[in-house]
């Protein structure tokens, strides 16, 4: 069964501002599960909600995943196997593979640093902090 979730949280920077999260995830768990949006609003002192251009996240892919050295097979095996989605339920902003597939095989794992990425909220921005491996 498929189902979208849609996830909101807020941020303070540094000035004061607060800044609301809000993630739109969907589809099928293990087969095809993703970030469908992720954006970004700055919530005013009149009550508004405004779209905001600030870049609190880094650049990402799933090769924040992967160990150096990974060949490009199984890079491109992974990369056409996860289904990276970021949660904002947890203390600390998380973004998954998503993918017992992957974890599962012992080619792909064994170039996995992880496959969850934690991120710090640090002078108004994420930064990337641990990746663990969840079934440790």
């Amino acid at each position: 069964r498929g189902y979208g979730m849609i996830e909101i949280r807020s941020f303070t920077t540094t000035s004061g501002e607060k800044l609301v999260l809000v993630s739109e995830t969907g589809g099928v768990p293990q087969v095809t599960f993703h970030q469908n949006d992720l954006s970004v609003f700055t919530y005013t002192k009149n009550k508004k909600l405004i779209p905001s251009n600030k870049k609190v996240l880094p650049a990402i892919d799933e090769t924040i995943f992967m160990k150096p050295g990974i060949p490009d097979s199984v890079k491109k095996f992974i990369m056409n196997n996860s289904n990276m989605a970021f949660d904002l339920s947890e203390e600390k902003l998380m973004l998954s593979l998503n993918s017992d597939y992957l974890l599962n095989n012992e080619v792909s794992r064994k170039w996995l640093k992880g496959d969850v990425v934690y991120f710090d909220w640090i002078k108004d921005r994420f930064v990337i902090g641990e990746i663990v491996n969840s079934l440790n």
